[in-house]
């Protein structure tokens, strides 16, 4: 089983004023990295690659 690489950064919104905490995930299928949101991780975990549609499980997430 593929292990997604995940990293957290703060995305500057708004001049620095509104930072959002965001992740890079890669599809351990398609292999395409993409930035997400918590909201969107958690969409990704249930729906799969937002890109490939790629099943997505928790423990794939670093």
């Amino acid at each position: 089983m593929a292990t997604l690489a995940l990293s957290t950064r703060v995305a500057d919104v708004d001049g620095g004023r509104n930072t959002m905490p965001t992740h890079e995930f890669v599809c351990p299928d398609c292999g395409r990295t993409i930035p997400v949101t918590d909201a969107m991780r958690e969409a990704t975990e249930h729906h799969g690659c937002p890109l490939c549609g790629a099943t997505v499980s928790q423990t794939q997430f670093a």
